[in-house]
C-alpha cells in the first residue's frame, strides 16, 4: 500500500478503531484474505520479511509524533521483536495486532425509574 493509498483509507484521521477497520473489511470476500499480512506489506515495501524501519519512521512522523531519534527506533524494534532476532517480522507484528471478532450485540438496559421514598429513609 503506497502512502497514498494510507492517506484514503485514513480519511485525514490520524487512528482508526478496530472497529473501523472490521467494518471497511467485513464485507470483502476474497479468499484467504489476511489482513494482518496486508498490513505489514505496507510496512515491508522491500518485500523483505521485515519491517522497514525508515518506513515505520516515515509513518510514525505521518501520525504526528514527529522525528523519531536512533533510540527511540531501537525502544520500538526491541517491543516488537518478540523473537529476539533484532528485526520485526510478520509473526512478531501478527503478535502486535489484536485479532478482532466482533461479539454478540450487547442488551440494552432497560429505563428503570427510580422513586425515592422519604418513609424508607
Amino acid at each position: 500500500m503506497s502512502s497514498r493509498d494510507f492517506k484514503f483509507l485514513m480519511a485525514g484521521k490520524s487512528d482508526m478503531s478496530v472497529r473501523e477497520l472490521f467494518d471497511i473489511l467485513k464485507y470483502n470476500e476474497l479468499d484467504d484474505f489476511d489482513p494482518i499480512e496486508e498490513a505489514f506489506k505496507f510496512y515491508d515495501p522491500g518485500n523483505t520479511g521485515f519491517v522497514d524501519l525508515e518506513r515505520l519512521r516515515e509513518v510514525f512522523s505521518m501520525l504526528g509524533y514527529g522525528e523519531l531519534s536512533h533510540s527511540d527506533m531501537q525502544i520500538l524494534v526491541e517491543c516488537a521483536d518478540a523473537d529476539l532476532d533484532g528485526k520485526i517480522s510478520l509473526e512478531d507484528f501478527r503478535r502486535l495486532i489484536p485479532v478482532y471478532t466482533p461479539e454478540a450485540p450487547e442488551a440494552k438496559p432497560k429505563n428503570i425509574t427510580i422513586v425515592s421514598d422519604p418513609d424508607i429513609y
